[in-house]
């Protein structure tokens, strides 16, 4: 991971502390070295401490996507115009930031696997099972997510394994929220799109993933009058 800040002293409060210092500056990768220390404490994660692990590894995921997508359409004019140094080292710098996103993507899947589905994988009925529930469709919902990156920039083998990964976890986190969660539920909401960007972009498969994400916001449309001023504050944000 990432050896930019000194945190290993650190008790959970404070490391919580430093990770909402470090999201105000913008800094995502210390933000993400010190949630991955938060993890790390096998303590469960708050909703608001979910964002948080959300926001630091999806900002730095999302650079680094950015940037490879941008290498990739400099590598493929380069090859329209035949130019061969331009070509390697289009392909070099690609190879490295490729190398950096699955780092990256291993990291949050090994934390997810170890510790955060673990935590929350006995749903019972007792008055925590709501939260637990948020949790557990929360969690696979990002192991499809990081499985989705990887498979994005990976190729043969590979790229066909991380394929299955994501859509088994997709699966896993839409079967809990469909019996689970209302309509009108954000991490319901935020699934769905997910698991349609999926479909349309990796399986290719855009008439299902128009589907069940005009089913969801209709769904969610339907119901929205009912909420209360909070949960609808939240879910008009999701929509």
């Amino acid at each position: 991971m990432y050896t930019v800040l000194s945190t290993s002293s650190l008790d959970r409060d404070t490391l919580i502390k430093q990770a909402k210092l470090a999201e105000q500056a913008g800094r995502f990768e210390d933000m993400a070295t010190v949630m991955k220390q938060v993890v790390e404490t096998g303590e469960p994660l708050s909703t608001e401490e979910r964002g948080m692990f959300s926001a630091a590894f999806k900002n730095v995921a999302s650079a680094k996507r950015a940037s490879w997508r941008t290498l990739s359409c400099i590598e493929l004019h380069a090859q329209e115009e035949n130019d061969s140094r331009h070509i390697a080292l289009a392909k070099e710098y690609k190879n490295k930031i490729t190398k950096e996103l699955v780092s990256l993507c291993e990291t949050v899947l090994d934390l997810v696997d170890k510790h955060l589905i673990p935590l929350t994988t006995e749903v019972d009925g007792d008055e925590d099972s709501a939260a637990k529930t948020e949790a557990l469709v929360f969690n696979w919902k990002n192991r499809g997510d990081f499985y989705r990156y990887m498979t994005e920039v990976s190729t043969g083998e590979g790229k066909n394994s991380f394929e299955m990964e994501s859509a088994a976890s997709y699966r896993k986190a839409r079967e809990i929220s469909l019996n689970e969660l209302p309509s009108t539920h954000p991490i319901r909401l935020g699934l769905a799109l997910s698991y349609s960007v999926y479909l349309y972009e990796i399986e290719n498969n855009r008439t299902e993933a128009c589907m069940i994400a005009k089913k969801s916001f209709d769904e969610a449309i339907a119901n929205l009058d009912d909420l209360p001023e909070d949960s609808y504050k939240s879910t008009k944000t999701a929509l």
